[in-house]
């Protein structure tokens, strides 16, 4: 996997970041209908998390930095087993969710489904661990507070989500 980021790092972006759109349309539309509103927001959080490391891996990459190879060469096989182990369970939750969207029956049961949509939070969770320890990803602190304009802002900034959305948005700066 490693490998395949220095070479091509535009590629496996582009591919992932498409499809991870996709995988989140679907998810929104289909996922509160038919295994709740926790599987779903599992689903999406681990969606979200895979996506921040993709960005943040390809533009490690396309830095062609002496430094784009692990510092820590053991760390970089777990890395790949959690991201991998993270598409086994969300493609579960996808291959579920996609006959029910075209109105079929899947072939898994719907508990099963959701419980496929935690595992890809746990794995996504997991491979955002190890890509921080890769350093992969970097530990930012805010340079200013968030300023709270409505409702919803001050709900997620007392569950201290507030510095999770700065450092999404400071992933997402060039």
């Amino acid at each position: 996997m490693w490998g395949f980021l220095e070479e091509d790092p535009q590629r496996f972006s582009a591919l992932t970041i498409r499809s991870f759109g996709e995988a989140e349309n679907l998810i929104r539309s289909q996922g509160p209908h038919w295994i709740g509103q926790a599987a779903t927001l599992n689903a999406l959080h681990g969606l979200v998390t895979i996506t921040r490391i993709v960005k943040a891996a390809t533009r490690r990459f396309e830095r062609r930095t002496s430094a784009a190879a692990p510092a820590n060469e053991s760390g970089a096989e777990p890395w790949a087993d959690s991201i991998v182990a993270y598409v086994l369970a969300c493609s579960s939750v996808l291959a579920a969710l996609t006959p029910l969207a075209n109105g079929r029956t899947p072939s898994a049961r719907l508990e099963n489904v959701a419980a496929w949509a935690h595992w890809s939070k746990s794995y996504a969770l997991q491979a955002y661990h190890l890509s921080k320890k890769l350093e992969l990803l970097m530990s930012a602190q805010p340079a200013k507070a968030i300023s709270l304009s409505d409702e919803d802002d001050l709900v997620l900034a007392e569950a201290g989500l507030d510095s999770y959305a700065e450092m999404l948005h400071q992933d997402d700066q060039p």
